[in-house]
């Protein structure tokens, strides 16, 4: 417990230095939105007057002050373009990240972790080269490419898929797979690596030597021991799902978190999209805090 508080804290003064970089990197980024506000055609004094009323002709440092002070209160400011609260915005999309995370997440867990068991038993087999081949690809190709090529075949040359939105539970699989894939190598060659490293211990050689079989081993001796470093893998993968889906919701018009970050980058929307970043690096922090205190729960010589 105590070492789950001082995470917490440390955790916050990180989110502080987060908000604070982007709040100034964002201000620091070309573009002007109060220009696209008020649109080509509007005179200066009009430009001036709504700088004013928004606060933005103040001070870069007062602006920041002013901004943190709002953030310790749980007050996130009101979008831009919009001019709803961003909160209320946040949680709309939210959701919807949240469901194609957990279902690319899925899908790379029921991938990678039998292609690493099996490339891990049978080192040089030609599934443990297809699974390399695998990873190799994975890393390669652009997310962009590959939402291109689903879209292509399943959507527009099968018509088996939607290419886009959210309106049917079919609607997911593209975007969960593209997401996936990105997801497979650094999952693989964790299951590898660690079956591999508890394949050669004393006491999975002497469970073989009794005769015991193949999968009661791997479910007793193996896959509890590797419970811990899969769990925390799987904690960073599922915040870099959450907080690395831009490009994917982008192409497959998915209304989540990642969508409106675009547009609000696009828009210069600054509230919005330091309430994104910020929700995001939130969750990244607690994902690692979970996955912590889970394996203390798996393992319990981790809390010595």
């Amino acid at each position: 417990m105590r070492h789950l508080i001082v995470r917490l804290l440390r955790s916050i003064i990180v989110l502080f230095g987060v908000v604070a970089f982007v709040f100034v990197l964002m201000r620091m980024a070309p573009g002007d939105p109060i220009t696209m506000m008020a649109g080509p055609t509007a005179d200066p004094a009009t430009v001036e007057s709504l700088r004013s009323s928004l606060g933005l002709d103040r001070p870069l440092s007062v602006q920041l002050i002013i901004f943190l002070g709002n953030f310790v209160r749980g007050d996130l400011g009101d979008s831009l373009v919009s001019q709803s609260p961003v909160i209320d915005l946040i949680l709309r999309a939210l959701p919807q990240t949240i469901y194609l995370s957990a279902c690319a997440l899925l899908v790379a867990i029921l991938i990678a972790v039998p292609a690493g068991i099996w490339s891990a038993l049978r080192p040089g087999s030609l599934g443990d080269r297809a699974a390399e081949a695998m990873i190799l690809a994975a890393q390669s190709l652009p997310a962009f490419w590959i939402s291109i090529i689903l879209i292509y075949f399943f959507a527009v040359k099968l018509g088996w898929l939607p290419s886009s939105g959210n309106e049917t539970w079919s609607a997911v699989i593209l975007p969960a797979f593209t997401l996936s894939i990105f997801q497979l190598p650094l999952l693989t060659r964790t299951v590898r690596s660690t079956t591999l490293s508890i394949a050669s211990q004393d006491y999975v050689k002497a469970a073989f030597a009794k005769g015991l079989s193949t999968p009661r081993i791997l479910g007793a001796y193996v896959f509890m021991n590797m419970l811990v470093p899969i769990t925390t893998v799987i904690a960073l993968q599922a915040g870099t799902m959450l907080s690395g889906a831009v490009v994917t919701e982008a192409v497959f018009a998915w209304p989540g978190l990642g969508t409106l970050a675009m547009s609000s980058l696009l828009a210069r929307d600054y509230p919005m999209v330091q309430a994104i970043v910020l929700f995001s690096a939130s969750i990244v922090i607690l994902l690692n805090i979970a996955a912590d205190a889970v394996s203390v729960i798996l393992d319990p010589r981790l809390r010595d």
